[in-house]
């Protein structure tokens, strides 16, 4: 999707509907995939869909950061952030502490973050509160790896679709937060 987005649609277009395909790629991965469960082919397809626009989506940051010279920050984003994924997942399964207890906690950290970053956008629009909340997304999913891992293991989850979603999301937002903080720090 990322591929896409800056080699055949536009970084450009899609900044310009930038909330117009992130609300709705927002709402179809809290209710839409979730709608899909009765039909795992279905489901599966829908979070093919899901993962594709997900690029989409980074394709603003993405531009960004490689408009300034720093398309090698893009790949060292993400090969820190698979590399911190793989050993996490790797830690939660070997671990003989229970993370699968910590989504409360988390959702509320979350929660306060996002709020955060809705403040920052509209109020402040403080570069030093943005990295701040770069690394609050990153600590937390961290620990959403954790947890989601461990639920994997355990049967958690309803299908094998929502677990994959679960993890794909924290993935994304491992690889969205560390290409924030790259991004700035190669400024």
């Amino acid at each position: 999707g990322a591929y896409a987005g800056v080699n055949i649609i536009g970084v450009q277009t899609l900044m310009e509907l930038r909330w117009m395909i992130f609300i709705p790629w927002m709402l179809f991965g809290m209710f839409g995939i979730p709608l899909l469960q009765k039909n795992q082919s279905i489901a599966t397809i829908g979070l093919f869909v899901f993962t594709f626009v997900g690029g989409l989506v980074l394709t603003p940051l993405i531009g960004m950061v490689m408009a300034k010279g720093g398309g090698a920050v893009v790949g060292n984003a993400f090969l820190l952030a698979s590399v911190m994924f793989g050993g996490l997942s790797l830690f939660a399964i070997n671990s003989k502490t229970d993370f699968t207890q910590y989504g409360k906690p988390l959702m509320i950290a979350f929660g306060i973050v996002f709020v955060g970053s809705i403040l920052n956008i509209i109020f402040f629009s403080s570069p030093i509160i943005s990295v701040l909340i770069s690394g609050a997304v990153l600590l937390i999913s961290a620990f959403f790896v954790l947890m989601d891992t461990q639920n994997i293991i355990e049967g958690a989850y309803e299908t094998p679709t929502m677990g994959a979603l679960a993890l794909y999301i924290n993935f994304f937002n491992m690889f969205q937060s560390l290409l924030v903080l790259l991004g700035i720090m190669d400024d």
